[in-house]
């Protein structure tokens, strides 16, 4: 299953930076639809962020599509930008 409303378009990149802070390694991404492909030491499996072709044109892309099994990830990253936001 894939989790498909959950990372915005528009935070990307600061999702890549929070990435390497934590240790993960960003790797050349494989194939059209993938959009971020990282490792981390300890990880089974590369965590993997989709570009999904949206099938209603005219339609803007606002969020990409991560599998279930990388949903934890994009979550702790979701809650560090809350709370250090909640902080300032």
């Amino acid at each position: 299953m894939a989790n498909r409303n959950t990372l915005s378009v528009k935070k990307i990149d600061e999702f890549k930076a929070w990435l390497e802070k934590d240790g993960w390694q960003l790797q050349k991404t494989k194939g059209s639809y993938e959009v971020l492909r990282a490792v981390k030491q300890g990880q089974k499996h590369p965590l993997i962020v989709y570009y999904r072709h949206d099938t209603h044109k005219g339609t803007e892309l606002v969020h990409y599509t991560v599998l279930d099994r990388d949903f934890g990830v994009v979550r702790a990253f979701l809650r560090s930008k809350y709370e250090r936001k909640r902080n300032d």
